[in-house]
């Protein structure tokens, strides 16, 4: 389907007041789980949203261990 958001990232340095914002905005819940390592590449996490749906998280780092 043509315009269709498959994906989107919000960076925040301060995540607490990122959360605040979003939340007050749309309701959004931030919530998480222990973010996995993947060796020289960066951190993955497996999420499940307020919905039940799932969806994943990835940070790029080169440092990574």
């Amino acid at each position: 389907m043509a315009g269709k958001i498959v994906h989107f990232e919000l960076h925040a340095a301060d995540v607490d007041r990122a959360a605040g914002f979003w939340n007050g905005l749309f309701n959004w819940k931030i919530g998480g789980s222990a973010m996995m390592p993947v060796p020289t590449h960066g951190w993955f996490a497996a999420c499940t949203d307020t919905e039940g749906t799932n969806f994943s998280l990835w940070q790029t780092d080169d440092s990574a261990a």
